[in-house]
């Protein structure tokens, strides 16, 4: 686990190995994290404000980039990665092609 800067946790969290948070984040809530996940600058994890129906605890799987200013508040899949508020998924691994796919916009 590797943590740079200042770092603050307010709730309960659960980590896998290989956790890399380079700058702050905020944890307002309870979440597991699986193995090999990165997590950028400004990055929020849990309930995003008072009145917001989202996911309050969310789980995220192995293999999962997190991207700047992201605000993470459901459940996160493996081998992804997210972005946004809230974080959405923008690109996948597919391992036939060993490459990251951009995920079709609606």
């Amino acid at each position: 686990m590797f943590f740079r800067h200042f770092r603050q946790w307010k709730s309960e969290k659960l980590f896998g190995g290989g956790v890399y948070i380079p700058h702050s984040i905020a944890v307002i809530s309870p979440y597991k994290a699986g193995k090999n996940l990165s997590v950028l600058p400004g990055v929020v994890i849990g309930k995003n404000g008072e009145g917001d129906r989202s996911k309050t605890n969310p789980t995220i799987l192995d293999n999962v980039t997190i991207g700047a200013e992201s605000v993470v508040a459901k459940d996160v899949s493996s081998n992804t990665i997210v972005a946004g508020n809230s974080a959405q998924v923008i690109k996948k691994y597919n391992f036939d092609k060993e490459i990251w796919e951009k995920t079709k916009e609606d």
